[in-house]
């Protein structure tokens, strides 16, 4: 607690009738507190029986920093004490004074979280946390143990020393990347790099948005599912899938064979499942559907998505339907790729292929008619574009 004068002044007044114990009951207050009053009112100058048991119980616990300014001591008192009274003799057999261990960095670290920074232990802590606030508060000694220690470790190792000292004090709480981290680290990279950040999403998607794998496909319909923001929070921005990913769909999709699940209306469709639903409906899937081109054959022909994705208009859209598929040449489906849903008539779906083989068929006779234009002016119009 802080000491005002007040409190300081009722101290001195009741410790001239009475003992420390007797006063801290009185005032509601702990003993070692009432040392604090008397010493800073220069009463006592001797360290009392309470503090020495504060100091044998905290030592583990607390920085010798948070220590001496809790009893309002001098580091050079704090030092002589502990050696003239042996203060160390109740540490574990061969551990030297000041030497860290795992456990007692997690019991300085929880001090510092619930004791002395008041941080509430949730999953906005790893955003509200840093090494800087370790070293700023007497603890640099244990983010060096803990830069030393997580090495050792698997993906601990290209995290933080915070987040590796947070992971010592809450076993399980908490996943390494929840915590601020460099964008030079590996765990997202390289060649397990896709595999890792797809099992971060998964703890994600399971731990705390608690969706179960069959609930899964229904929930990838939504926009909202694995926006930004809740990526951020958690440590998986758009930064790191970007690196991985060309859109957000790519990503989904990978995230949906990753999980053993198949979206609805997005995500993994192969494509002989993708004939299979075009030949139901009558569809030629050996040869290109655009009127007049003679590409054919199964190695030639691709299946192309018209609407690659839901829209805002239609959220409940299944991309992979029947009438959103079309098959096309190598060169055609290239062709189409530069069309939107914005391009297309969404209140019609069952004309997306005639529209789209209409927009092809306009493409097509645009650029027949550039190939014949006198050679003069189609070189003045390249320069132009």
């Amino acid at each position: 607690m802080e000491l005002d004068e007040q409190f300081v002044r009722r101290c001195v007044d009741l410790y001239s009738d009475g003992s420390i114990s007797l006063v801290a009951s009185i005032l509601s207050a702990s003993p070692v507190d009432v040392c604090r009053a008397l010493r800073r009112a220069k009463v006592v100058s001797e360290v009392q029986p309470p503090e020495i048991a504060f100091i044998v119980e905290r030592q583990d616990q607390m920085p010798a920093r948070a220590i001496v300014e809790h009893l309002d001591m001098t580091r050079t008192q704090y030092d002589q004490l502990r050696r003239r009274l042996g203060l160390d003799l109740g540490r574990s057999p061969g551990l030297r004074t000041g030497e860290l261990t795992h456990a007692s960095c997690a019991e300085k670290t929880r001090w510092l979280v619930q004791e002395h920074l008041r941080l509430p232990v949730d999953d906005h802590l790893p955003r509200q946390i840093s090494s800087d606030n370790f070293t700023n508060n007497g603890l640099s000694s244990e983010i060096e143990f803990a830069t030393r220690e997580k090495v050792k470790c698997g993906k601990e190792k290209h995290f933080s020393a915070c987040a590796f000292l947070i992971g010592l004090a809450y076993p399980g709480r908490f996943q390494p990347w929840q915590f601020r981290h460099a964008k030079t680290n590996q765990y997202f990279s390289g060649c397990s790099g896709r595999r890792n950040f797809l099992n971060a999403l998964l703890w994600y998607v399971r731990d705390k948005m608690e969706i179960s794998n069959s609930a899964l496909p229904a929930a990838m319909r939504s926009h909202s599912f694995l926006n930004r923001r809740e990526l951020q929070d958690y440590g998986l921005g758009a930064y790191w899938w970007k690196q991985l990913w060309s859109t957000k769909a790519d990503m989904l999709e990978d995230l949906a064979r990753h999980a053993g699940v198949k979206p609805i209306g997005g995500g993994a469709l192969t494509t002989a499942e993708a004939r299979i639903r075009l030949e139901r409906d009558g569809v030629d899937v050996t040869r290109c559907a655009v009127p007049g081109c003679l590409a054919a054959g199964k190695g030639q022909i691709n299946i192309h998505h018209i609407i690659r994705k839901a829209t805002r208009v239609m959220p409940a859209f299944d991309v992979h339907a029947s009438e959103n598929l079309i098959p096309l040449c190598r060169n055609h489906h290239g062709a189409a790729d530069q069309f939107r849903a914005r391009d297309f008539d969404l209140r019609s779906i069952p004309t997306l292929r005639a529209q789209l083989l209409a927009k092809l068929t306009c493409v097509a006779a645009a650029d027949h008619s550039a190939a014949h234009l006198p050679h003069r002016r189609r070189a003045s119009q390249t320069s132009i574009g």
